[in-house]
């Protein structure tokens, strides 16, 4: 992904890729209902979405198809949507249910910048945004409809990653979950972040650098904080509010969406190093 107008800079997809790769445990060949029980808990309904489509026949990816484009166009519809995945098929996730902080924090930040508003609005938003937003909506839906007992296979590995978290939710397998749908938007939507300005192309690394940055921190504890490493786990635990340190971008991007060439000298911190970028 190009960092400025005119060269192309280096899009740090080879890190993404070793530490979604390395990060956490292999995705799982099985299925929930192969082994008679839900880990998210048992339940008689489907709060997390409506029950469209379990009579029906239609497979775990087409509902999710369904309830990302029920949402696509509406903000904080997809800020509901996101929430509702971490109660689980059955409404019943407590161990899964705390891993929501992280998550809604990132998203938070994107209603609040308004690179999720839809291309009609007044100020629309972000297309490749939108995009990337909708890859993490989808393939957690898609999980949550497999763990439901709907039809599958999976549709592609991000989800068997958000198939693993939820058989055995932890920080690791939850970045390995996230970072992986992430990842796999940015590769995926390249032409439309190459559409975007040049100061808009450099802060959507700023944001791959830090996520990927605070994952390390579980996945990687030495490499992100050497002789601090006992720190790491902690720091980076996506349950904990420490976490907001690194996901909590207000602090070191624009507010508002797109960025200009002023927007961008007034977020760029006083210290050019690279520590201060990923820390903010």
């Amino acid at each position: 992904m190009p960092l400025d107008g005119g060269d192309r800079g280096i899009f740090p997809g080879q890190l993404a890729l070793t530490l979604v790769v390395r990060g956490g445990v292999e995705p799982p060949t099985f299925r929930f209902a192969s082994r008679g029980g839900n880990p998210f808990g048992a339940g008689a309904r489907w709060p997390a979405c409506d029950p469209v489509g379990v009579s029906s026949g239609v497979t775990a990816a087409a509902w999710a198809d369904q309830r990302v484009a029920a949402v696509r166009d509406d903000p904080a519809g997809r800020l509901a949507l996101m929430q509702r995945c971490y109660y689980g098929p059955f409404g019943q996730a407590p161990r899964h249910l705390p891993y929501r902080r992280a998550a809604l924090s990132f998203m938070h930040w994107q209603l609040q910048r308004g690179v999720l508003a839809p291309p009609f609005s007044d100020r629309p938003g972000s297309p490749w945004w939108r995009a990337v937003n909708e890859r993490i909506l989808r393939d957690g839906c898609e999980a949550v409809a497999l763990s439901g007992d709907l039809r599958g296979p999976a549709s592609s590995r991000t989800v068997d990653y958000w198939m693993s978290f939820a058989d055995y939710p932890t920080a690791r397998a939850w970045y390995r979950a996230h970072n992986g749908s992430v990842v796999a938007a940015y590769l995926e939507h390249r032409g439309l972040a190459e559409a975007e300005s040049p100061a808009e192309r450099f802060f959507m690394n700023v944001v791959l650098c830090r996520v990927l940055y605070t994952h390390a921190l579980v996945a990687a504890p030495r490499i992100s904080l050497g002789w601090l490493s006992p720190l790491a786990p902690f720091l980076g635990d996506p349950r904990l509010g420490m976490t907001g340190i690194f996901l909590h971008l207000s602090r070191v991007l624009p507010h508002e969406y797109p960025s200009t060439a002023a927007s961008s000298l007034t977020s760029v911190p006083n210290s050019g190093s690279a520590a201060c970028w990923i820390t903010g």
